[in-house]
């Protein structure tokens, strides 16, 4: 039953660590600078892109009307990409 536990314990473990490393790879490939590498699901970010909001530093400086203006941003989606920003250091025009 020990064994049982410990080798259910290593693969949690493992499991985990290839979903981050998934994650990391998957936005591999964009400028730094891209809004597909803020941490968002990838569903808003895909909204942002084709809104054509395709950098963070665009995304900064957008106001709350644009980014609503991206087709599938309503206001829930639009707390969250807030909340992405500001825990990526850069501050959001209202």
């Amino acid at each position: 039953m020990a064994l049982q536990r410990a080798a259910g314990a290593e693969l949690a473990a493992f499991a985990q660590s290839l979903l981050d490393l998934l994650t990391e790879n998957c936005r591999k490939g964009f400028a730094p600078d891209d809004v597909r590498n803020l941490k968002v699901p990838r569903t808003i970010s895909g909204c942002l892109y084709r809104g054509k909001i395709r950098s963070l530093s665009e995304l900064s400086k957008a106001t709350d009307q644009r980014i609503l203006d991206c087709p599938g941003i309503g206001p829930h989606r639009l707390s969250i990409i807030k909340a992405a920003i500001h825990a990526r250091g850069y501050c959001h025009a209202n």
